[in-house]
């Protein structure tokens, strides 16, 4: 996968996950329900592995 490729889907991820968190954030808020309290939570616990795994720096390989 080239650089372009894996920066597209890096970011797709990121903003289908804070797409994702922002609207369990905005039900929860609205019908405060503990299955949707579950859901938030994977979601923002989603989103943050996201930040975490996939936009980290990356370092370039040393060719000897």
């Amino acid at each position: 996968m080239n650089g372009a490729a894996h920066k597209l889907l890096v970011s797709t991820i990121a903003v289908v996950a804070l797409a994702w968190t922002l609207a369990s954030l905005v039900t929860l808020v609205y019908w405060s329900g503990m299955a949707l309290w579950i859901a938030g939570a994977l979601a923002a616990g989603t989103f943050a592995w996201t930040l975490r795994v996939y936009l980290r720096p990356t370092q370039p390989v040393e060719v000897n």
